[in-house]
């Protein structure tokens, strides 16, 4: 099933191995948002922007009384230039453009025995540079496949390394974009 699987490294602690099952994720998110918006000029020129948030917590009891309350907060926004060009029945875009990275940890432990509430806070934030293609075709009138992948880790920052990102959607190219289109429409004339 889908899992976040890799090796993260934040502050001083490098190398760390990290297996997460999708369910687990969805057991601690408090809080997950994403925008995407697009612009295309009819001369192939373009720009996408991109903005994902999530807020995760979760509370693990400790064997002899206590608690350990962990926090993540996470914010990635991209900012891109599109370049279009016609491939046979669809299209690919060249994208380039810069990747933002906002990360904030936080631990706390209330041991129950002892004396204090220690906690630690990690924030980090870096900006990568990025390149990347996107390949889109209409399956039908009605449905488009897209495929995406991109390389980055050119970070502005010393110190970073590469990072892929592969990726694919299948979109309702009419009814369902219409329909959100006259609801938002209908929403904003009713205020």
């Amino acid at each position: 099933g889908a899992s976040i699987e890799g090796d993260t490294s934040i502050g001083r602690a490098t190398g760390v191995p990290v297996d997460v099952d999708f369910s687990d994720i969805l057991d601690v998110l408090e809080v997950a948002l994403m925008v995407h918006f697009e612009a295309q000029h009819e001369s192939g020129w373009g720009i996408v922007l991109d903005y994902g948030f999530m807020d995760l917590k979760d509370d693990i009891s400790l064997p002899r009384g206590g608690i350990v309350s962990a926090k993540l907060r996470q914010g990635i926004f991209e900012a891109l230039v599109s370049r279009r060009r016609q491939l046979g029945n669809g299209h690919v875009d060249f994208l380039a453009g810069i990747r933002w990275w906002d990360n904030d940890i936080d631990v706390t432990i209330d041991p129950a025995l002892l004396p204090g509430t220690p906690t630690a806070n990690i924030a980090a934030d870096w900006v990568d540079v990025i390149v990347g293609t996107r390949w889109s075709r209409p399956i039908n009138e009605r449905w488009t496949l897209n495929l995406r992948g991109d390389i980055g880790g050119f970070s502005l920052e010393s110190g970073r390394y590469r990072r892929n990102h592969f990726g694919g959607s299948i979109r309702d190219n009419g009814r369902t974009r219409q329909r959100l289109a006259r609801a938002v429409k209908r929403s904003f004339s009713q205020k």
